[in-house]
């Protein structure tokens, strides 16, 4: 908003809350406002058909945090798979073998990425994939909560859980409390993302952090850049880095 609105534009924003019903709705409500541009955070890629009719109108789109293969846009994103790689591996040097992961929705092209880099991670390490130590749906507070509880019932439960974004560390966190689990005493957590509370809790919460200022400030700038008929005519993809930032819940 701060980048668009030097250049005399106006941001209208839509939360989809990841319901494909929303976003479907949202989009056919912006073609029929005329937006200049466009820039999503796709809920999945069945939203395929809505794009190509802004890219026929020659609306300039561009795609943040996620990818859609059959959609030519500017891009920005981070790198989800070092990320994770560097999440887990952290939590092998502490000594840990089973390493949950609380992935979420696995339709979408950053899980889909961090689920690879923890998998990399364990192989990397010659630590043995265990399926059942992997939840691969729902992406909120509930489905994290669920995902927990069901961890410890398994033979061998685990020692520490990675979580693939911010609400599913919250979710992780408030199941481990129902079920009296000292962290990181009995379990280390290591979240995805950066929020203001994470250092506020007890103990603060080791995470991956991503630039997300700078994720929308790029966004922007290649959206203006089409806007004004700037820049490079083959579409960009701009990746930006991850960083772990060690706090005590590992």
């Amino acid at each position: 908003e701060n980048t668009i609105n030097k250049f005399a534009y106006n941001l209208l924003l839509c939360n989809t809350d990841e319901s494909v019903e929303k976003e479907e709705n949202y989009l056919e409500l912006l073609l029929e406002k005329r937006t200049d541009g466009l820039i999503i955070a796709p809920v999945g890629e069945k939203i395929t058909s809505c794009l190509k009719e802004f890219l026929k109108r020659n609306i300039p789109i561009v795609l943040i945090d996620r990818k859609i293969e059959d959609i030519l846009a500017d891009q920005v994103c981070v790198d989800n798979f070092e990320g994770a790689f560097i999440a887990v591996e952290h939590l092998i040097k502490l000594g840990h073998k089973r390493i949950a992961m609380i992935a979420g929705s696995s339709n979408i092209s950053t899980i889909q990425e961090r689920i690879k880099g923890y998998l990399e991670a364990l192989r990397s390490h010659n630590i043995d994939v265990d399926d059942s130590l992997i939840v691969r749906e729902g992406s909120k507070i509930e489905a994290a909560v669920k995902a927990t509880e069901a961890l410890f019932k398994i033979n061998a439960p685990p020692t520490a859980i990675f979580c693939s974004n911010s609400l599913m560390s919250m979710g992780v966190l408030i199941g481990l409390k129902k079920l009296s689990k000292k962290v990181p005493e009995e379990v280390a957590v290591i979240g995805f993302d950066d929020l203001e509370w994470s250092e506020a809790l007890n103990p603060p919460l080791t995470v991956v952090s991503q630039p997300n200022y700078a994720i929308g400030a790029t966004a922007a700038q290649l959206l203006i850049q089409r806007l004004l008929k700037e820049g490079p005519s083959e579409k960009q993809t701009i990746g930006l880095k991850t960083n772990l930032i060690i706090r005590e819940s590992s």
